[in-house]
């Protein structure tokens, strides 16, 4: 009998080992290819849930989830999972609360990885409990015009992008919205085969850590927000620099702080590059 179940858990972590079984924070199988094993969907107990009750989640952000985004990525746009999850684990669960007029709706909502940690299934109990709007997409003409010559790389300076001090898509102005939406255009119109690396910068002013966070926050906002408009998430890698690669470095620190910060502008900005 001691040999039996030594066999056995040789063979149970061989499986997780190569891929084929995924470990899971409830009692699922999980392929490598973030698919269910099985017909049978198993779910944790709300009352498990380290948000008692449910939270009410960003629409907006939710709206942006799309197979092949990984774990960080979700991460920035719904925070961590509600439920316990195993370091490596193939499955996410979450606790959600939408209200429609004077009604609060509670929903179970669970993510399945594959082998790479990418997001590949998605469900909701109960199942009509949250449906995905349509995004408005970007339609090219019907006579799609010549191609513009693609520069190598184009820099959108953060205070023109992003409110202040903030890089939440959230935080997205209408002027930066503006300038994402003709970015995305450009990538749609040579049939979105163009792979782009979105790094983040800050100024020097504040702390090195926050400032090294918020240029990870930027950039990875400016991702969320154009694989909306419908560029594929695989297609753009982001980076950030935090305040380490000053372009505006002659600021006198005896101007004001308005003026200081407007001499500095440069410096907080998204740099984007485009690999053909």
């Amino acid at each position: 009998m001691k040999n039996i179940k030594t066999l056995a858990l040789i063979s149970t972590t061989a499986l997780i080992l190569t891929g084929c079984v995924g470990m899971s924070a409830g009692n699922n199988t999980v392929n490598s290819k973030g698919h269910l094993v099985g017909d049978r969907l198993d779910w944790p107990n709300t009352e498990d849930s380290y948000v008692k009750g449910g939270v009410y989640p960003d629409l907006d952000q939710l709206e942006m989830l799309e197979r092949g985004m990984g774990k960080d990525e979700i991460y920035h746009l719904i925070q961590r999972p509600h439920f316990r999850a195993l370091f490596g684990s193939n499955e996410w669960n979450y606790l959600f609360k939408f209200r429609n007029g004077n009604r609060v709706r509670t929903c179970q909502f669970k993510i399945l990885f594959d082998s790479d940690s990418k997001a590949q299934s998605f469900y909701w109990k109960p199942k009509n409990c949250y449906i995905k709007s349509k995004p408005k997409p970007i339609v090219l003409p019907v006579a799609t015009p010549a191609k513009e010559e693609l520069p190598k790389s184009m820099v959108l300076i953060g205070d023109a992008v992003f409110d202040f001090n903030l890089g939440g898509i959230n935080n997205l102005n209408k002027e930066g919205r503006v300038k994402l939406d003709k970015l995305a255009y450009k990538v749609l119109s040579y049939k979105n085969n163009i792979k782009l690396k979105v790094t983040g910068y800050t100024d020097y002013k504040g702390n090195e850590d926050y400032n090294m966070k918020l240029s990870e926050q930027r950039a990875k906002s400016v991702k969320a927000y154009l694989v909306s408009r419908g560029v594929k998430p695989s297609n753009i890698i982001t980076d950030w620099k935090g305040e380490s690669q000053q372009i505006k470095t002659n600021c006198s620190s005896s101007l004001s702080k308005d003026k200081l910060l407007q001499c500095l502008k440069p410096n907080r900005r998204v740099v984007v590059e485009f690999i053909k």
